[in-house]
């Protein structure tokens, strides 16, 4: 009986150690949640064309960059 709550005991203590781990540890350590906006504009202004456009009545603004070998 008692190694039978021991191996519960260790399995949620592992259980809670990944919960740990995935939930909380991993986005705090790097995930991106690309809430950073981006200010500053590429250094060579000939491989990129300013566009902007409107979608649902928000205007996007951003970068369009030719793709050296295009696929559909």
């Amino acid at each position: 009986m008692k190694s039978m709550l021991t191996t519960s005991a260790y399995a949620l203590g592992i259980l809670a150690l990944l919960t740990a781990l995935f939930g909380v540890a991993m986005p705090a350590l790097g995930l991106k949640t690309g809430s950073e906006r981006v200010t500053v504009t590429p250094s060579v202004p000939d491989i990129y064309e300013e566009v902007s456009f409107e979608s649902e009545g928000l205007m996007l603004e951003g970068w369009w960059f030719q793709a050296e070998n295009p696929r559909a």
